[in-house]
């Protein structure tokens, strides 16, 4: 199971889970979501998500 985290703008960490987590957490769609991990763009100009590690 791959792990991410959200950080904000100010680079602190506020959340890290699997992206099932992620999406409940921001109320996003998965399109969304993949949309701005493409693209590597934030998510409502707010957060911004990484791969942490495989677990």
């Amino acid at each position: 199971m791959s792990i991410y985290g959200i950080y904000n703008e100010e680079e602190q960490c506020l959340r890290v889970g699997p992206l099932k987590e992620v999406i409940i957490f921001l109320d996003i769609t998965p399109r969304e979501l993949s949309r701005a991990m493409r693209k590597d763009n934030l998510i409502r100009n707010k957060y911004k998500i990484c791969y942490l590690f495989e677990e």
